[in-house]
């Protein structure tokens, strides 16, 4: 039984639309300003053919600049090693949390799969609640 929620502490933000891609992917650029978390959600569906081999994230100060990738030590995931290569490792979600200090963040696939996948942000944590009450 649930009885706690957070709905005040946490949002979504688009990352990748939901579809089914053939080639390496660049997710839209979440905005984490007044947010201390973000994490990457990888909803994986049927694989068809070829392997998403990773899967990185990419940071910027500002929102039309650079990106660029971000370091290892920033980013926590568990996305599989050998990558998305067939049955046993799709339908299935995986996360990539971004530690870093920058406010804009990116998701990108690497591969060359026909995978049907989406991605969403979710930020948490928020650094002021506008006066709310949790």
């Amino acid at each position: 039984m649930a009885t706690q929620e957070f709905f005040l502490e946490c949002k979504l933000a688009p990352g990748l639309a939901p579809a089914s891609y053939a080639s390496a992917q660049t997710g839209a650029a979440v905005d984490s300003t007044g947010w201390e978390a973000t994490t990457y959600i990888l909803d994986v569906g049927a694989w068809t053919s070829g392997a998403m081999t990773g899967v990185k994230l990419q940071e910027c100060a500002t929102l039309g600049g650079t990106y660029t990738d971000v370091a290892a030590s920033d980013m926590v995931t568990d996305f599989p090693g050998a990558g998305i290569v067939g049955a046993t490792t799709n339908n299935t979600q995986y996360k990539v949390a971004y530690t870093g200090s920058r406010p804009f963040t990116k998701l990108v696939t690497i591969g060359t799969q026909t995978v049907i996948f989406g991605a969403f942000a979710l930020l948490t944590s928020p650094r002021d609640l506008g006066g709310a009450l949790l």
